[in-house]
């Protein structure tokens, strides 16, 4: 569920009703980085609310246990989604396969058992025409499904708050409005008194804030205190007690990597500015055995894998130059990231993959250039990818991967 140029709804929605060129970024093609060093661990700087106490600064280990070899992934397009389809997040909860985001202006929720078959769920609602919706993000709540998205009126870029739940596997979807705060949520994840979620106040305007909302029951959500200036959160994780939110934050008219961590269910956070750069973000966080690890890039950086073992000082380890990493799967023994070509208007999709999060394989080409991968999930041996069409048409927006050695 760019997150600059894709999550703001403002984008989406240009870009699912006029054909637009995308923000043209610089560089060539990708290379990779098989022996990057890792920068020196980055510490808490600032907090939000009360102060959360941070763990002590472990050096950052956050992979699965390796084994001997390296990982191979091949790829596959996923056809028969419908026309007009862009998938901004996967999901994989209880080994069953979700697909979220919309078809022309309508949102839509595709679910599979295997991940090569898809169905599209039946959800509520009378949208209206000049209407776009979209899902962004799943969470699961003591056997009901949670997604979160957002609605608002085209071409505007304002945004509204938009929820669906489904008690039966994700089939179905109940439309709930209802909402603390008009603006939407962006990444929502278990953890606290039930699920938490994190959005923004964007009204068409930057900088802008984000914010904490939670829930008990996936229904009645309640925002909380906690405020983030001028930043925007974009994926949050959770290990034992401890949830960690990424994202950019605004610094003198540019963007910087953004993490923060809250030990208390989300009512308090401590904030860590990992990096710097031109349009630098981090654009998603997986919680490892080991601790946190996510992934992000910017103009000058690359893609860029940051690790943690406590999700307060981080290291960031390059994984490859002129090119972004927006998904994180894990899979047995390794990660695989998936993003975009920087440098040219849309660029290829390419995967990545790595044992210990540290050494990164060189990027494998699986997408058109047609396509903006979004996001990603890994289950096992499997991952699945899928992203935003940003031409007239793509044959396809979902690819399945089987993970080798």
């Amino acid at each position: 569920m760019a997150r600059r140029q894709l999550l703001v709804l403002g984008t989406v929605i240009v870009a699912v009703v006029v054909t637009v060129a995308f923000l043209a970024l610089t560089g060539g093609e990708p290379t990779a980085s098989p022996s990057a060093s890792p920068s020196a661990s980055l510490s808490p700087s600032a907090s939000v609310g009360a102060s959360a106490s941070p763990s002590s600064s472990a050096s950052a280990s956050a992979s699965p246990s390796p084994e001997a070899g390296p990982l191979q992934i091949e790829w596959q397009a996923v056809t028969g989604l419908e026309p007009g389809a862009s998938v901004h997040e996967v999901s994989v909860i209880d080994g069953r396969w979700f697909a979220l985001g919309q078809v022309e202006v309508e949102v839509a929720i595709w679910t599979s058992d295997d991940g090569r078959d898809w169905t599209r769920a039946e959800i509520s609602g009378d949208h209206p025409s000049d209407e776009l919706t979209v899902a962004y993000g799943l969470a699961e709540l003591d056997g009901t499904l949670v997604a979160i998205g957002a609605f608002g009126a085209i071409p505007s870029d304002q945004v509204a708050w938009v929820t669906w739940t489904s008690d039966d596997d994700g089939a179905t979807w109940t439309e709930h409005r209802d909402a603390p705060t008009p603006a939407a949520l962006q990444a929502v994840v278990e953890a606290g008194p039930g699920l938490v979620g994190a959005g923004w106040d964007y009204f068409g305007t930057t900088p802008f804030d984000s914010w904490i909302a939670t829930t008990e029951d996936g229904l009645a959500w309640q925002r909380n205190e906690a405020e983030f200036t001028s930043a925007e959160i974009v994926s949050l994780a959770v290990l034992d007690e401890r949830i960690v939110a990424v994202g950019s934050t605004f610094v003198d008219g540019g963007l910087a990597g953004f993490a923060a961590y809250s030990d208390d269910g989300g009512a308090t956070w401590t904030v860590t500015v990992e990096a710097s750069g031109d349009a630098e973000t981090l654009f998603e966080v997986v919680a490892t055995d080991g601790g946190f690890a996510a992934v992000g890039g910017g103009e000058a950086s690359g893609a860029t894998a940051w690790l943690s073992a406590d999700g307060a000082a981080w290291e960031a380890i390059p994984i490859s130059a002129d090119a972004e990493a927006r998904g994180l799967a894990l899979v047995d023994g390794g990660f695989v990231a998936v993003g975009n070509v920087v440098g040219q208007d849309i660029g290829p999709g390419l995967s990545w993959t790595s044992l210990d999060g540290r050494t990164w394989e060189a990027g494998t080409e699986f997408a058109p250039a047609s396509v903006r991968i979004l996001g990603a999930d890994g289950n096992g041996s499997t991952v699945v990818a899928g992203g935003l069409c940003q031409s007239e048409s793509c044959d396809s927006v979902l690819w399945f991967g089987e993970v080798s050695r």
